[in-house]
This record gives C-alpha cells, sequence and structure tokens, in this order.
C-alpha cells in the first residue's frame, strides 16, 4: 500500500512513520532503509539513507546544482557537520552542530531545537546523577542529545531515541554513525506512545528500564508518554527524567502534574531550571527535572483534575507550537514575549498572560537560575 501511494506521490515523509515504524518492529530495518532509498516521498534524504544502509556515509555526496537541501534544516545540518568534523569526533560532532546553529540560522534569525548551551550543561548534570543503565531519549530530531548522552555513557551505554518524523530519524542515525557512537544509540521511528509500547518486543532478551529519560518531543505528550512509562515498569529506581522546553512552547499539564498532581508523590527532588535558549539571545525557557521513587506509587492514588486554567493554557502552548511548525516559523522577540512578558505577541487572537506568569500563578515556581553570561557558551 505504501509503495502504491508513494508511486501517485500521494505519501508524505510524516506519513511514512507507522509504516517504518511496524517494519522496524518486525526487525525488517533493511527494508526500512530500502524503502526510504527508493520512496518519492523520501527523495531529499535518499543518500543518506544509502549511506546508512551501507555504512558509510562518504557516499551521502549532494549532487551538482541540486537545492534539495533548501527545504530542510536538518538535512543542512547535517551536510554542515559531515564537511566541519571526522568520523569519530564526539566533541566536534556537536560543535559543529551548535555553530550551525550559531553561524547558519541565528543571522537569519531561525531556531535550532537542540539543547546546547546552558542546556547541554544541564543535561550532562542528570547524566551524572541517573544510575547506571541505558537512556531513553524521545524526540531526537538530528541527534544531539542522543550522542551526547552516548558519550555519556560511554563505552557500553545503550541510548533508545524515539522519534516521528523519519527524516529526522534518518539524519540522526547519520550523526551518530558519523561520530562514532552509532552501535550505541538506536532511534526507532513512530509515535511515542506506540514506540514505548512496542519496546519489549523490539528487545529480546533484555527488559527495557531506564535510568535517565530525556523528554523533548511534543510537550502536550510529556505526561502522558511518562505516566505510560511508569505503568510498563521502564524505569529504574532513581532514574532521572529531564524535560525540554517546557516554558517554550510549554508543558502546562506536565508541571502542574509533576508539582501538584501525582508527580508530588512519584518524583523526588523536582526542579524548574530557567535558562536562556539556545542561540536565541534574550529568550527565556526552562527545563524540568526530577527523580523517580517507586515508593511513592502507593500514595499516588489517581490522577488529580487539573484545574481549567492549565487547558488553556495547554491550548495556548499548541497554538505557538503549530504556528513554530510553519514555514514563517516564530521570530525571537514573539517567542521572549509569549515565554515571560506581561501579554501576547500578535501572532494569536488570544490576549493573555505570559506563560511563565501563568505558571506561577498555578504556584509553580521556577526553582534555580542559571545566568547566560557564565553558562551559556555560544561558538565564536
Amino acid at each position: 500500500v505504501a509503495r502504491w501511494a508513494d508511486a501517485r506521490h500521494a505519501l508524505r515523509p510524516l506519513g511514512l512513520s507507522p509504516i517504518l515504524c511496524e517494519a522496524e518492529r518486525r526487525g525488517e530495518r533493511g527494508i526500512t532503509v530500502e524503502f526510504l532509498m527508493e520512496s518519492h516521498a523520501c527523495r531529499p534524504f535518499r543518500a543518506y539513507a544509502r549511506g546508512l544502509l551501507l555504512g558509510d556515509l562518504s557516499v551521502a555526496t549532494i549532487e551538482e546544482g541540486s537545492n534539495r537541501l533548501a527545504q530542510s534544516k536538518a538535512l543542512m545540518a547535517l551536510e554542515y557537520v559531515l564537511q566541519h568534523s571526522n568520523h569519530g569526533q564526539v566533541k566536534k560532532v556537536l560543535e559543529a552542530l551548535e555553530e550551525f546553529a550559531v553561524k547558519v540560522l541565528k543571522p537569519s534569525r531561525q531556531w535550532f531545537k537542540i539543547a546546547a548551551g546552558a542546556k547541554g550543561l544541564v543535561v550532562e548534570r542528570a547524566l551524572r546523577r541517573a544510575p547506571e543503565g541505558a537512556c531513553l531519549e524521545i524526540g531526537t530530531y538530528v541527534g544531539f542529545t542522543a550522542i551526547r548522552c552516548a558519550a555519556g555513557r560511554a563505552p557500553n551505554g545503550r541510548v533508545v531515541s524515539l522519534e516521528v518524523d523519519p527524516e529526522h530519524a534518518v539524519v540522526a542515525q547519520c550523526m551518530a554513525l558519523h561520530a562514532g557512537v552509532g552501535r550505541q544509540v538506536e532511534v526507532w521511528t513512530g509515535h511515542s506512545g506506540d514506540v514505548i509500547r512496542s519496546l519489549p518486543e523490539r528487545y529480546p532478551g533484555w527488559t527495557p528500564r531506564f535510568a535517565m529519560v530525556f523528554m523533548d518531543q511534543c510537550g502536550s505528550r510529556f505526561w502522558a508518554d511518562l505516566e505510560l512509562l511508569i505503568r510498563e515498569d521502564m524505569l529504574l529506581p532513581g532514574a532521572v527524567i529531564l524535560a525540554d522546553n517546557v516554558l517554550k512552547p510549554g508543558a502546562p499539564l506536565f508541571l502542574w502534574q509533576l508539582f501538584h498532581g501525582r508527580g508530588r508523590e512519584l518524583f523526588s527532588q523536582r526542579q524548574l531550571i530557567s535558562l536562556e535558549e539556545f542561540a536565541m539571545p534574550g529568550v527565556e525557557d526552562c527545563m524540568a527535572m526530577a527523580i523517580y521513587n517507586p515508593d511513592g506509587m502507593a500514595m499516588a492514588g489517581a490522577d488529580k483534575a487539573p484545574p481549567a486554567e492549565v487547558s488553556a493554557l495547554e491550548f495556548e502552548a499548541d497554538q505557538v507550537r503549530a504556528k513554530a511548525a510553519t514555514s514563517g516559523s516564530v521570530p525571537f522577540e514573539d517567542w521572549s514575549v509569549f515565554a515571560a512578558r506581561g501579554e501576547w505577541p500578535r501572532m494569536v487572537d488570544l490576549r493573555c498572560k505570559g506563560m511563565k506568569k501563568s505558571l506561577q500563578d498555578l504556584k509553580i515556581e521556577i526553582t534555580e537560575w542559571i545566568v547566560p553570561e557564565v553558562d551559556s557558551k555560544e561558538p565564536k
């Protein structure tokens, strides 16, 4: 069916996600990559799929006169990394991704969604706090944090990463291969809830239980995915949970459950960390960190119904998230207004308090501030 739809140019890359997910679940990764190489929908990243299949990214060259990278930041980033780093240089690969954000995208006011700068320091802190065991990343994008986690848990640390967009999944696997951590990083394509449920089938002989979870998917999925991991007993005692972009675009339901709902009993050392968004000067964001405490399960009880204000904030966060996904994206100045100031930017019809003030009204307070000048060092 997929090949029939693709031959009629009726298949979009995102529509491949459940198809590729099922092929991978059946252990047919060769078929998955072969389809990526042949598909009309995947033409922009066909060369990289071929390199991934062969284990040699030197075949992933840009064709003469091709402008196929123009619409994809992920593919542009991969090409930049291949040009500015050598195989096996984890540090250089991460630095090249940061340089791409600062030197290529920042001048045109485009956001590159990687946890670099001060956020990278928080990721490293989470890795140090986490017990021994595998890492789970939900929302791979180009593989920046997956590579960092693999390097931090080298030589045998396993990183399982979930990505809904097939193009991003291919790019991330190429990045990991080029960085020399391809054996540690495993990227699975599909909707996070579906892939989490299927992880035991994908790993016969190993019970998936994670020491750290980094959540960088759609913020409206944070709490649902975390609850699913708890129900499926996929968190080790003391596992570190780290969630990005909880202020911009925001994850109000997740934060409310973490600080006022079941999360109060299930997680200890709950932190809301304020920092400057990487390569977006003057724009505040927050990361949330907590430690899993399975002993709190008996006291946690059922989910508490959040107040109506939380649902309203979820709707507003989704509106901005949808805007950010369009070709026009969201200007840096509007992100700043959305996150921290007293009113919304003009890009939406609603006029209300900024996300930060609204969270404070719900008694969700920042517990730590990281000063940009000290902690958020961008490449020169």
